[in-house]
């Protein structure tokens, strides 16, 4: 930035002194405005890149989380799957258990067995 000073003594030099001074000033302007042209240019190309690599780094993770979803999904599928079969189990050792228990029970006071056929029973001696 020229003083006051600076622009008065280019003035006293004559119109050929202002009009080169101005000349000057345009060209550092055209200088000035080139580079920051340049410099904007620069940062816009490392934006653009950089929006470039997140756009494919988003694109990536999406295609990560979509297959995550569908495994969640399919492992939800056979933990129903499988709670049924553990049910389903379930019922089916409860109903041997008590088949069981009621074949052991029997006896010839509660079915048409002789007693002979009695399990376990303790023989008292006369």
């Amino acid at each position: 930035m020229l003083r006051k000073r600076e622009v008065r003594a280019i003035y006293g030099q004559g119109i050929e002194a202002v009009e080169t001074t101005i000349r000057q000033l345009y060209e550092m302007v055209e200088v000035e405005d080139e580079r920051v042209h340049q410099l904007v240019a620069s940062a816009t190309v490392a934006r653009l890149q950089k929006i470039e690599q997140l756009t494919g780094r988003i694109n990536r993770l999406e295609a990560e989380l979509a297959s995550k979803v569908r495994q969640v999904h399919q492992l939800n599928l056979t933990v129903k799957e499988l709670n049924q079969e553990l049910k389903e189990a379930r019922q089916q050792t409860r109903q041997a258990r008590e088949a069981h228990l009621a074949t052991v029970m029997k006896n010839s006071q509660n079915s048409s067995q002789p007693p002979s056929t009695d399990p376990h029973k303790k023989r008292t001696r006369s």
